[in-house]
């Protein structure tokens, strides 16, 4: 079996398009760590809605919070504006329709429940960063997220979040 290594350069080619609605300061500097310089980011202070979600044009992927209301509606508009991945920055996926994302071919991933338990805010903030930017770069090289929701390869693993 073949494995293929990426390097910098290829990263560099295979650059998403990132639109983060809203995080806040603090989210920010950590996801703007996290990121490596691999990503084109912008940030938007508002969260997902019918008025925000033009924003969402020219971009390969949106990360969410948990607070954000990704409906079917928002994800027929988000497949129109060709967005590729919804990275949920949160373990808990109920605010994103997962199997209409699945029926349009928007691939979804969210945070793994195994996260270390944080000691301070800073250590989850950068598990939080780290995995977000392990979502995108895993749609960046065309390669399965093993937290991914709308994986169409695997049937389903019970060991982390919900694959359908």
């Amino acid at each position: 079996m073949k494995v293929l290594k990426f390097n910098e350069d290829h990263l560099k080619r295979s650059s998403m398009k990132v639109l983060i609605y809203n995080a806040n300061r603090l989210e920010r500097k950590y996801l703007t760590t996290a990121n490596k310089d691999r990503h084109q980011l912008v940030f938007a202070a508002s969260p997902l809605n019918e008025s925000s979600i033009v924003l969402a044009e020219h971009f390969d992927v949106i990360s969410v919070s948990a607070e954000d209301k990704v409906t079917a509606k928002e994800l027929q508009k988000l497949k129109e504006m060709n967005v590729r991945l919804i990275s949920i920055r949160a373990a808990s996926y109920d605010n994103v329709d997962v199997d209409a994302a699945k029926k349009m071919g928007i691939r979804v991933a969210n945070m793994p429940k195994e996260l270390h338990p944080p000691i301070y805010v800073k250590d989850l903030l950068d598990q939080m960063a780290a995995k977000t930017f392990y979502n995108i770069d895993c749609l960046a090289k065309n390669k399965i997220c093993k937290n991914e929701l709308t994986d169409f390869r695997i049937k389903k693993q019970e060991t982390h979040a919900r694959v359908v």
